[in-house]
């Protein structure tokens, strides 16, 4: 068994466009769960916080500033798509589910929020990967 413990990656980098940019990737496709201006806001996540995690420091600073790398990516992006070297497909209005969502009928409109945005956009990613 293996003893470490892992966490999903977008605790360290949310969206990671610079990281497959780095690595070679030139047409790049960025689906995105919230609409265009979204700007995640600080979590709040405080040093008594940071203690309850002091066998985990790079958690915890990771947790600490994930808002600021989030937005700085965002930014990123934001600049990349401007330059016509990425794509970006984005709900069309703002999505009405939280993060741990259980309501059935709201995924449901957004899953059905996502289809439609992105057959709008299917011609775009044809010719984007062209």
């Amino acid at each position: 068994m293996d003893p470490r413990r892992l966490l999903d990656g977008g605790v360290s980098d949310s969206i990671p466009i610079e990281w497959f940019r780095s690595i070679g990737y030139e047409k790049n496709i960025v689906v995105q769960t919230r609409q265009e201006g979204y700007r995640k806001k600080n979590s709040g996540f405080t040093k008594a916080q940071c203690l309850l995690l002091h066998k985990y420091p790079n958690l915890a600073k990771a947790m600490e500033n994930r808002s600021e790398r989030y937005n700085h990516t965002l930014d990123v992006i934001s600049e990349l798509e401007k330059k016509g070297e990425v794509l970006v497909i984005r709900p069309s209005e703002t999505p009405e589910v939280g993060r741990m969502e259980h309501d059935p009928a709201k995924l449901q409109k957004l899953y059905e929020l996502g289809r439609s945005d992105a057959e709008k956009k299917l011609d775009q990613v044809k010719a984007f990967l062209a």
